[in-house]
């Protein structure tokens, strides 16, 4: 069944706005629609134009994100005056307070884009693209830096609702590619400034819990609106359901229609259901991932079961998307430590744990270290992946 809840997380992330430097052309209307009364104290306003400037330029964007564009191109774009004024509004945010723009979306109008994710990928991507630029002329410590500021990024962005946590897994899923495959390149003393900027990453706050409790609240205010407007849930599925339903789906229309009636009672049973869920959920939360039990499932064998599951994003591949992130920064500091091991011995070593690497080898999946095997003068680190058993 599709869940309609996708949406209303869509339009968590829209906001109202206008221009914020006096020079802004027409084609800034993606600032304009997020900040109409833009403050010049959040760094979220800088990041969004840093975005609206290199999109604006079309050989940095080509640039950005072509595959593998060429050292003399990426070098080109970076020497431009409009992607310098990029950096630098980037940098400027990243020293001020960060707050995402938001209203509080009715219903009816949950259906528009994202505006601020064309800009924040292109603030990421100019990351990744720093950070090879700066390996290839050997100034590894601004490559590391440009790696702290893209992960600040990404944070940030995490730390506000659940659709831009998964925008902000993807901003660092980039950097973290971009360095993840050109180790080789640092010294002794950059592998271990790596490791540091890992171990310090591991210790910001994570944005699960809050994420998950701002859903329960946003979920439950959609379901009084419903409540107080009964038509207005039949709207929503009436547009989910236009092209090919399934039965289910059929069956789902057909029954709520018939209880419009009620639908204050279905609403409050269904809330209630909602609410559990969450409290389990929470729960469930405060262990590691390896010892976390499956997301509940609210049962369907009642009309408010059924629409109760319509209203959640399944719990379970949320906090998956950001375990396995933390098993990806973990599994970079490693590799860190083991290129720092190579330098100083000529070789790999035998066993991980010659590393003494402590909770940073440990793979959050299992509560074990991360899988180590030594073939010749090369290794492989792998993490256990839940999903392959799911």
């Amino acid at each position: 069944m599709k869940s309609w809840v996708v949406f209303l997380c869509v339009g968590c992330t829209l906001g109202l706005s206008a221009p914020l430097f006096a020079q802004q052309s027409p084609q800034e209307g993606v600032f304009a629609l997020l900040f109409s009364k833009p403050s010049g104290k959040n760094g979220y306003e800088e990041w969004i134009m840093a975005g609206v400037i290199i999109n604006r330029n079309e050989e940095a964007k080509k640039v950005f994100t072509k595959l593998n564009p060429s050292l003399s191109d990426i070098r080109r774009v970076f020497q431009m005056p409009e992607i310098r004024q990029a950096k630098v509004l980037f940098l400027a945010g990243l020293n001020k307070r960060i707050s995402l723009p938001r209203n509080a979306p009715d219903l009816d109008s949950l259906y528009g884009p994202t505006p601020e994710l064309a800009p924040l990928r292109s603030c990421a991507r100019l990351h990744a693209k720093e950070i090879y630029l700066a390996l290839a002329e050997g100034r590894n410590h601004d490559a590391i830096e440009a790696f702290r500021a893209g992960l600040q990024l990404g944070h940030h962005i995490q730390m506000q609702t659940l659709l831009s946590g998964m925008i902000g897994i993807g901003m660092d899923a980039i950097a973290l590619r971009t360095l993840d495959g050109n180790l080789e390149t640092l010294s002794v003393q950059d592998c271990s400034a790596l490791q540091r900027l890992v171990e310090e990453w591991l210790l910001w706050d994570s944005p699960v819990a809050s994420l998950v409790a701002s859903e329960r609240q946003w979920i439950q205010r959609a379901v009084q609106k419903v409540k107080n407007d009964p038509k207005s849930l039949l709207n929503i599925i009436d547009t989910l359901n236009a092209k090919d339903p399934t039965p289910e789906q059929v069956r789902l229309q057909r029954d709520i229609q018939n209880s419009v009636g009620r639908m204050s009672g279905l609403m409050s049973e269904t809330g209630a259901l909602i609410e559990d869920f969450f409290q389990e959920v929470a729960q469930n939360l405060k262990l590691p991932p390896y010892k976390r039990k499956a997301t509940p499932r609210i049962p369907k064998t009642t009309l408010a079961g059924r629409v109760a599951y319509t209203f959640l994003i399944a719990g379970d591949r949320v906090a998956y998307r950001y375990d396995r992130e933390r098993a990806s920064m973990q599994m970079l500091g490693v590799r860190a430590a083991l290129r720092r091991y190579h330098w100083e011995r000529m070789r790999f070593p035998a066993r991980l744990s010659e590393l003494r690497l402590g909770e940073l080898a440990i793979d959050p999946f299992t509560g074990k270290p991360f899988t180590y095997r030594l073939e010749a003068d090369a290794y492989t680190l792998k993490a256990e992946d839940p999903t392959e058993s799911m």
